[in-house]
């Protein structure tokens, strides 16, 4: 009997050890899970249609003036190589939001998968350490790559609201002189 008690206390303490490792393994996914989440509100407040729209009359003013660029005057000639950078911006953004999507999802979904593994001992040590290493690394990516975007759209929208006025008056005085 006391062969009996010994072995079930193990069995146990063996059980409630593992129990205690899994459980801190899945507080782990979770607050990986929570880094995407949030990152995933932020990337929402994102407003890719204006970025959008603004890439598409920045698009259309720059083709113009570099049809008819040849009596601008020096002055001018700033504000066009600086909007010509915010435009290179935008079309930045407007791919690297693209790609973000992907990503949230591909994570959100490769972190639930681990988690079930996890939750349903289909992961062992090895295994377990190698994909939350790289879950981990993916997530940092996510939340690096979120404010990257997010401050890219503040700086663009910034930029665009401030520069489209003289680029519209640039565009207008070389279409008074005959520029069409």
């Amino acid at each position: 009997m006391k062969k009996f008690v010994v072995i079930l206390s193990l069995i146990i303490a063996i059980v409630s050890c593992k129990s205690e490792l899994t459980q801190t393994r899945l507080g782990a996914i979770k607050s990986l899970q929570a880094q995407v989440d949030s990152s995933a509100i932020m990337f929402q407040t994102i407003d890719i249609a204006k970025i959008k729209d603004y890439k598409t009359n920045a698009k259309t003013q720059l083709d113009f003036l570099e049809k008819n660029n040849h009596d601008t005057i020096f002055d001018h000639l700033k504000y066009i190589d600086v909007y010509y950078a915010n435009f290179k911006l935008m079309r930045k953004l407007v791919k690297g939001h693209e790609r973000l999507a992907a990503e949230i999802e591909f994570s959100t979904s490769q972190l639930t998968h681990l988690y079930n593994d996890v939750e349903n001992g289909f992961s062992g040590d090895s295994n377990y350490v190698k994909h939350f290493d790289s879950e981990s690394k993916a997530v940092s990516k996510i939340v690096n790559s979120t404010a990257v975007l997010k401050d890219w759209e503040e700086r663009t929208v910034k930029r665009y609201n401030g520069m489209v006025a003289p680029i519209d008056s640039i565009i207008l005085v070389q279409q008074n002189l005959g520029y069409r």
